[in-house]
């Protein structure tokens, strides 16, 4: 029953996950996430302000370092959400398994 590689790899998946959901309710996790969202807005301003003024290789630099912020905040706000998925998954998982 354990043994489903299937099983074992939604179990690593949902402990990690978990972890990253107790970071984010943590107050560093807060900080972490407020600083990204200020990073991304920041970025959005300076695109808006500069655009005509910005070469082609500052441009794409923003707004790669702008991607990299969404990124990272997307993971860490959508933990929770992931978490629910990822223990539904796991549960239909074990009722086949059995």
């Amino acid at each position: 029953m354990q043994n489903n590689p299937d099983i074992k790899e939604i179990e690593k998946d949902l402990k990690e996950i978990s972890e990253i959901e107790v970071f984010c309710q943590s107050e560093g996790g807060k900080t972490i996430i407020q600083s990204l969202l200020k990073d991304i807005v920041s970025s959005v301003d300076n695109l808006c302000v500069n655009h005509s003024k910005l070469t082609q290789q500052e441009f794409v630099a923003i707004s790669a370092g702008m991607k990299a912020n969404k990124d990272l905040l997307d993971v860490l706000v959508k933990a929770k959400g992931n978490k629910e998925y990822l223990d539904n998954l796991l549960k239909e998982a074990l009722e086949k398994s059995e």
